[in-house]
């Protein structure tokens, strides 16, 4: 029999044998666990990585991602000891409050992303305000008077379609979410001919705007996307009269069909644009201008009234029977702007003089106020308004003309430090309340006038030293030195700005241009409420990568910041370890 000591010594050499058997056991085990670990965490960053760059490879990301998480749900199993020691320890205790903090941070980042999306205040820093709605375009929505619905007809993956669809989906977006009585879809044509069939759309791409209530229908042809479309194709269907505008031709006028640089056709999109029906009229052709009285005298409706004329630049004389035509519809109280170059001819001089309007000879020099050092091309900055008719000037900042002229007034309704051209022996002086005259911007003191085209200053010059005006308007119930007609019940309005120039394709867009034309025909036809700020045309503004600079912007933006946390949370760790 055995010595016991010796037995208790046979037994003690066995479990040494088994623990050390058990941890060598264990310490290839944990070194297995953390090779998968490893192999698991690389499957899934190679997982997401695929997912993110490439859609095509979408299974196959899914798939490694799948193996990723076996591989760490493996070593977790294999090293659960291990991992509970880890949890349950000091550092364990740490790790784990570091994590609830990340949780708590991450929760209350997601519950602030989800009040603002609910809740979105933008801040539209552009310089065109592009990303923003005009004051009237809000009203209108918010005041539609019957739902409207948008169809927009792209043909998907054309990719000269596609750079108008996310813009316009974009504008589409937010016309939703300023209406409840707005909506919007998208048709592909291909797919759906019937719906295109239905709303009469032949060619893409092509908005159709409908009142849901009343049936009316309205088209928009690309490429005219743009906000103030938008509002025009919203007053058409919901029925909201259009009033009507005439340009005058047969005197030389600005082509309002070209699309050159001298053509008009912005200005004319930019009245349309305002909700007003456009046409041209030959007074040759008919001898009168139409008005709600003459009518039916001439076989149109009430509706084919002029709300005004445009008279741009003219460069020949009016006949008799013209001028005859014009003055009438003034004195009737018709409404009118004259666009006028230096040195027009002197039948349109004589029929602004029976307004009490002078048009000075020669072209504006001023020798402060100029653009890019031309003298010949005054800038009018927001300081040398005058704000007599705000609904004009109120929301401008810098307009130039390129060649102006100027006018004065007469009569006793001036302001001080204007000359003006009344002489009290040889005029009858208006009363304000049958003509008021309505500066609305002046040149600066060191300004003048002069015959020479090729003047660069104001030397010698006899009408240098004085604030001249390149734009004003006139409020009249009667033409100078006559008598108002008690039958007539409108008053005459008449814009003149020194110039046409400024209003050409070249010009229409630059500065402050386009509102000075645009507010003075909202003024004549009393539709005040359009001239607010209206939206410019889209700013294009095309950043140019090559290919390595948009990878890195690519995956800089992916991978940069995680990298970084990962980075610093490691740094972290090795610290406090």
């Amino acid at each position: 029999m055995a010595d016991p000591p010796e037995q208790e010594r046979d037994e003690k050499q066995v479990e040494d044998t088994s623990v050390s058997m058990l941890n060598r056991w264990l310490a290839q085990v944990s070194g297995i666990s953390a090779l998968i670990a490893i192999v698991g965490i690389v499957a899934v960053v190679i997982g997401v990585v695929v997912l993110i760059v490439s859609a095509d490879l979408e299974s196959w990301a899914l798939a490694i991602l799948a193996l990723g998480g076996i591989l760490l749900l493996v070593a977790l199993i294999a090293s659960l000891g291990t991992v509970v020691q880890a949890i349950t320890g000091k550092r364990g205790r740490y790790g784990f409050n570091t994590a609830i903090m990340i949780l708590a941070f991450a929760a209350i980042i997601v519950l602030i992303d989800v009040i603002g999306f609910r809740n979105p205040q933008r801040f539209d820093v552009t310089a065109t305000r592009q990303f923003s709605l005009a004051d009237r375009t809000v009203t209108l929505l918010r005041n539609l008077p019957e739902p409207v619905e948008a169809i927009a007809f792209f043909t998907p993956n054309n990719p000269n379609q596609d750079q108008l669809r996310q813009p316009t989906q974009d504008l589409l977006d937010e016309f939703e979410r300023r209406s409840n009585n707005f909506a919007y879809r998208f048709v592909d044509p291909d797919r759906d001919p019937n719906t295109a069939r239905v709303f009469g759309v032949s060619q893409y791409p092509t908005i159709a705007f409908v009142g849901t209530e009343s049936s009316r229908l309205f088209h928009l042809l690309a490429p005219r996307f743009q906000e103030r479309d938008f509002v025009t194709a919203l007053l058409i269907v919901t029925g909201e009269q259009q009033k009507n505008i005439y340009v005058i031709t047969g005197h030389g006028e600005r082509d309002v069909t070209s699309a050159e640089a001298t053509g008009f056709t912005f200005a004319i999109d930019g009245i349309r644009g305002d909700n007003y029906a456009l046409q041209t009229l030959s007074l040759r052709e008919r001898d009168e201008i139409p008005t709600v009285e003459n009518a039916e005298r001439l076989e149109l409706t009430q509706e084919d009234a002029a709300a005004a004329i445009i008279i741009a630049g003219p460069t020949q004389e009016l006949e008799e029977k013209e001028f005859e035509a014009l003055f009438t519809y003034l004195k009737n109280g018709g409404r009118a702007i004259f666009l006028l170059d230096p040195d027009p001819p002197e039948s349109f001089k004589e029929l602004l003089g029976r307004w009490g309007v002078v048009v000075n000879d020669g072209v504006i020099i001023d020798e402060s106020g100029v653009v890019s050092g031309q003298p010949q091309t005054p800038l009018i900055p927001r300081q040398r308004y005058i704000d007599s008719i705000p609904s004009i000037t109120s929301t401008l900042d810098e307009v130039f003309l390129p060649g102006a002229t100027s006018f004065d007034f007469r009569g006793l309704y001036n302001l001080p430090g204007f000359r003006t051209s009344f002489d009290p022996e040889t005029d009858l002086a208006p009363p304000p309340e049958l003509i008021s005259y309505a500066p609305m911007a002046s040149t600066t003191l060191l300004s003048c006038t002069t015959q020479d085209p090729e003047a660069r200053n104001c030397s010698g010059s006899p009408t240098f030293g004085g604030n001249l005006l390149p734009a004003m308007a006139v409020i009249a119930r009667a033409p100078f030195n006559e008598e108002p007609d008690p039958d007539v019940s409108e008053e005459t309005r008449i814009v003149v700005l020194g110039d046409s120039d400024f209003v050409t394709n070249n010009y229409f867009y630059s500065g402050s241009n386009s509102d000075l034309f645009l507010n003075s025909v909202n003024w004549l036809t009393e539709d005040v409420d359009l001239s607010q700020v209206r939206p410019k045309p889209v700013a294009f503004r095309l950043l140019v990568l090559t290919e390595p600079e948009m990878r890195f912007i690519q995956y800089s933006s992916w991978l940069l910041l995680p990298l970084a946390v990962l980075f610093l949370g490691s740094v972290a760790w090795w610290r406090r370890r």
